[in-house]
């Protein structure tokens, strides 16, 4: 019998023109026809000669389609069906054009596991469902293809099948001499080579001069010889694959053009290891057992090959991903993973061939191709229908969009009205202040009045009794032994009992009608001064109503998931990420200060307590003592030594780091027996120096150590010398004081909000929480700008810091790391000119590291800026950064959001450059005018708290440089790295990083850096930074850039803004 097989065998492109080869393999009692849109010849002497798809073929019994990329109903823009005119059928002939044409012939079509390329279009979804209806046999490559089949048509039966070419080896042996070979390749065959093979479509701005060095990093890495190839001219990969041979310095072999099928296969079967951008490159050289990567992204069939291999990696989206993980990469072990994911391939192919086999020998009639040119001329009938009604959408588009531009104008009027009258509403408030401000002065006079009275005699004698009483040890012992039993006695007692009833019995959370009563005359929109703060991560929890609300109090409530509001919580987004909710939480706990700073006090109080009225009144007397802060006694525990001992033997967290913490507070002198603290609830004043150095050392401490916060609250008290005092009588705990309710995280899942409160529904997503920032001194500020040549560049970046800011800076400090003549005498010159301007000439080039040093030593500024020269400012940046940087004493660098600056960069992070993405800018938008966009948008986003700030446009205040001093030039004695080791420095001392995400500046990328030199100082810094900080934690703090909610609304927005 006679079967056709169809698909793009008329291209120049290896994997494509393998199919034919295997289906005649497979089945061999047949005779194969090939069959393609033209009867084009390739250059592959070996390949099965196709011809075009006609009307009038007659005599086949059967059709195989693919496999290949082949099912989809875009056109084609490969040059072989442009040049024919039938860019618009190719794909459509050889698949649906074709079962369609069938539909009422008995032979079958089947399908060799092709690639479904995109989603369908949907002006021919009939068309399509008929066309899979009258398919015999669905198979396709991978899940993804499937989903887009059953998208249109769910009740179709789809088997996902590796694609047939994981059975080379079957077909093609791997010999052990070199004949019949070609002999340039016969030659090096014997020897352990790469293979590389490049295409445009996954290299991207990359330059030819770096994919060589990225040809010499690799093959040094893995001792291999390099043999560059071109797979199929298709995409003219001999001509790119020919260019970076002349640029690669390792000695090497390129074969810019293969012309025989054989020889390719050969080679990529007996390689070491391949490199290149080939789907079918990489599974050839797989399925021999071989180890191959391949650099690709944006396409389904490569996420089907990652698939296969599961948690070893294949696939990476670029070709600077690759560089960057060459440490992680095991050629073995990718060997091992071949053989293993060959062998399951060709376990699952022998099925596949054998449904075949068995569907053709079944057959009876032919394929009839008669109504092929109709089918193709309905289809492109209705993409005339469906460009034309697209068009039409268009135009009514505008019309509305004129609609609502008209509107957002009578709605701008409307505002200006409403803000005249917040004016004078605003005034009104002013005379309300000022009457209370008078009431309070009173209230503090007579304060003073009653602590007159206590220091009579009297009054001290019975203080003085009180504390020698205290102090017998007899005495003292019997009462902690009272207070014991009574304390085991009422953790049995009736507020847990309460709430376990409400939990096993009822199945929701209380709400006493006092508490409804408070709800329902709650006014959130009245200024407050005081606030209860709890935070909700990783959903073990669920948001609860206080037992009893004050209406002097606002409520807040950090979260990353949407929450019912009951009216009465602020659902807010936090600055910081981390994939540990509890160290989420515990951010929010750790930085009250900075969040809350526009308050007098807050309340935390963790999201499984509640409390009544009687905490208030606590808080009241709280607001009148000289006290900054109140905890609650361990009522167990009063030494952090036994906490951390109770915390291993439960496995509460790290051993290692646990033990590692303790032996840090040995070394303070954190003596034991120094007392015990809860955290789920306290009471603490927000605006004192105490507590911002209480709150850095402890944010600190879960930094570098366990996330469990009791065991470093007493060091983080002890550093601060906060003056703190008991929230609760010694021996009372939130499990037992009669105004709280502790309900156990693993009973909240079978819990709910009573229906009391269904009339005050009301869900919400996280939203920024606006800091007013109380006004600070006048700080002083420098710009250090290091420069090495690059005039061109260096000149436009002095030019902007002048225009922008010259006026509101103490100094620019330019730093002329001994560049050329031409460069050195600008800088003179523009020094002559201004007198803000400081040169300092290095007598030799000590590499950016050591200048920058020289740049912040010289300085005496509060808030000293490192600025790339590459760089161009934009208005108002250094007002910007300095208000962030100023906002709170515990944030200690700063920097802006930029077009290339890593995590910082908008819209895309991941690029193909580097490691940055060089975002360049879209059309009829100028610097200043995304810079412009970055304000706007700011006004509702949270500003990020990171880990690491992008060393182009670094912010430093002058605390961090008195902390941990300046850069290390010894671990990073030239560029790159020495930013990211001095960030984490920072932060690991406790300061915030902050990404000032309303200040753009455009980075230009460094041009004053040979690009070998750069590669080489860019993996050395990286294999540096994770020996110090290790490589798991580098991936963490990768990780909390990546993930950051508020990073990522920024980079959508401006994409959605500029880019779409």
């Amino acid at each position: 019998m006679k079967i056709g097989v169809s698909g793009t065998f008329d291209v120049d492109n290896f994997g494509d023109l393998l199919f034919p080869i295997i289906v005649n393999d497979k089945l061999s009692n047949h005779e194969c026809i090939t069959l393609s849109p033209t009867d084009t010849k390739t250059s592959f002497v070996d390949a099965l000669p196709a011809q075009s798809i006609k009307a009038d073929m007659k005599g086949l019994g059967a059709l195989v389609i693919g496999g290949g990329n082949v099912i989809h109903t875009s056109n084609s823009t490969l040059d072989t069906y442009v040049k024919n005119n039938i860019g618009h059928n190719a794909y459509n002939n050889i698949w649906c054009s074709s079962t369609l044409s069938n539909k009422n012939s008995s032979a079958p079509v089947i399908w060799n596991c092709p690639g479904v390329a995109e989603k369908f279009r949907v002006d021919i979804e009939d068309k399509l469902i008929t066309c899979l209806k009258n398919t015999d046999y669905l198979s396709v490559r991978d899940e993804q293809s499937k989903k887009i089949i059953l998208s249109i048509y769910p009740e179709a039966e789809v088997k996902v099948v590796p694609d047939s070419a994981w059975q080379l080896p079957l077909i093609f042996s791997k010999y052990e001499d070199s004949q019949d070979l070609d002999d340039e390749i016969a030659k090096i065959i014997d020897s352990e080579y790469a293979v590389f093979h490049f295409n445009k479509r996954y290299t991207g701005d990359l330059s030819e001069e770096e994919l060589a060095n990225y040809v010499d990093v690799i093959s040094k890495e893995f001792n291999l010889k390099p043999i560059l190839i071109a797979i199929g001219s298709c995409h003219d990969d001999e001509v790119i694959n020919s260019n970076i041979s002349k640029l690669v310095k390792t000695p090497h072999i390129c074969i810019s053009k293969l012309t025989s099928i054989y020889d390719t296969v050969q080679l990529l079967s007996r390689c070491k290891a391949y490199f290149g951008s080939s789907m079918h490159g990489l599974i050839t050289a797989s399925s021999y057992g071989n180890a191959a990567i391949c650099i690709a992204n944006g396409k389904v069939k490569f996420e089907g090959i990652q698939d296969l291999f599961k948690d070893e990696q294949v696939i990476y989206s670029s070709w600077p991903e690759l560089i960057e993980n060459l440490d992680n990469i095991d050629i073995n072990n990718l060997s091992l993973a071949s053989k293993l994911v060959s062998k399951d391939a060709h376990e699952k192919l022998e099925v596949h061939w054998s449904d075949i086999r068995k569907i053709i020998d079944d057959s009876k009639g032919d394929i009839d191709f008669s109504n092929v040119n109709r089918v193709n001329n309905e289809i492109n009938a209705s993409s005339i229908i469906r460009l034309s009604s697209e068009l039409s959408a268009l135009t009514k588009k505008e019309r509305k969009n004129q609609r609502e531009l008209k509107s957002l104008e009578e709605r701008s009027d409307k505002l200006e009205k409403d803000s005249k009258a917040l004016e004078l509403k605003y005034n009104d408030l002013n005379l309300e202040y000022a009457k209370l401000r008078k009431s309070y002065l009173k209230l503090k006079s007579r304060y003073t009045d009653l602590l007159k009275i206590t220091n009579k005699i009297q009054f001290r004698l019975l203080f003085k009794v009180s504390t020698l009483l205290a102090n017998v040890k007899v005495l003292k012992k019997a009462v902690h032994y009272v207070k014991g039993i009574k304390h085991k006695l009422n953790e049995k007692g009736t507020p847990v009992d309460r709430a376990m009833k409400v939990i096993t019995e009822e199945k929701y959370w209380d709400v006493k009608d006092t508490t409804l009563i408070e709800l329902k005359s709650y006014n959130s929109k009245a200024k407050k001064r005081f606030a209860v703060v709890t935070a909700l991560y990783g959903g073990s929890d669920k948001l609860m109503l206080p037992r009893s609300i004050r209406d002097d109090f606002d409520y807040f409530c950090f979260s990353d998931s949407k929450l019912d509001t009951f009216g009465l919580w602020n659902i807010c987004q936090s600055p910081y990420y981390h994939s540990d909710p509890a160290r989420m939480a515990r951010y929010v706990k750790m930085h009250l200060n900075n969040l809350f700073s526009d308050y007098d006090a807050v309340i935390w109080c963790d999201a499984n307590i509640r409390f009544d009225h009687s905490v208030y009144g606590l808080f009241d007397n709280f607001l009148t003592e000289e006290y900054d802060a109140k905890f609650i006694e361990h009522p167990h525990r009063d030494c952090i030594y036994d906490e951390a001992e109770a915390c291993l033997s439960l496995g509460k967290d790290d051993k290692k780091t646990i033990n590692q913490q303790i032996e840090r507070y040995t070394s303070l002198g954190i003596k034991k027996k120094a007392g015990m603290y809860e955290t789920g609830l306290y009471f603490i004043k927000t605006n004192l120096d105490n507590v911002d150095r209480f709150y850095q050392f402890w944010w600190k401490e879960i930094v570098l150590g366990s996330r469990r916060d009791q065991i470093s609250i007493v060091p983080a008290i002890e550093y601060s010398n906060l003056k703190i005092s008991s929230l609760f009588e010694s021996g009372i705990c939130v499990r037992t004081h009669s105004g709280c309710e502790i309900i156990p995280h693993k009973s909240f899942s079978s819990i709910f909000s009573p229906n009391c409160l269904d009339e005050f529904r009301n869900i919400k997503s996280p939203s920024k929480r606006d800091v007013i920032s109380v006004p600070k001194m006048s700080k002083s500020t420098d710009v250090i700008i290091c420069v090495y040549n690059a005039l061109e560049d260096v000149q436009i970046c002095i030019e902007s810091v002048v225009r922008h800011s010259y006026e509101s800076i103490n100094k620019i400090i330019i730093v002329n790391d001994y560049s050329d003549d031409v460069t050195t005498k600008y800088l003179k010159s523009v020094e002559a000119r201004y007198d803000k301007i400081c040169l300092i000439n290095n007598e030799v080039n000590l590499g950016y590291t050591k200048s920058a040093n020289v740049g912040l030593s010289s300085s005496k500024a509060d808030f000293r800026i490192i600025l790339n020269s590459d760089t161009i400012v934009t208005p108002d940046w250094v007002s910007k950064l300095s208000n962030v940087a100023f906002q709170s004493n515990n944030v200690g660098i700063v920097g802006p959001i930029s077009n290339a600056a890593g995590s910082q960069s908008v819209p895309s992070v991941k690029g193909t450059k580097g490691q940055t993405a060089i975002n360049k800018l879209p059309d009829g938008f100028s610097i200043d005018d995304m810079n412009g966009i970055a304000s706007i948008n700011s006004e509702n986003a949270t500003m990020p708290s990171v880990p690491l700030i992008h060393g182009f446009c670094i912010g430093i205040k002058s605390e961090v440089i008195q902390e941990i001093g300046y850069f290390d030039d010894v671990n990073f004695a030239r560029y790159y790295g020495e930013e990211n080791d001095y960030c984490l420095r920072a932060y690991r001392a406790g300061f915030e990083l902050i990404v000032a995400t309303d200040t753009y500046i455009f980075h230009s990328k460094s041009k004053s850096i040979e690009e070998e030199e750069r590669i080489l100082h860019m993996s050395e810094a990286g294999k540096r930074l994770r020996d110090i900080y290790g490589k798991q934690e580098m991936r963490d703090y990768c990780l909390q850039l990546d993930m950051n909610s508020n990073l990522i609304q920024v980079r959508d927005y401006f994409d959605l803004k500029c880019y779409n």
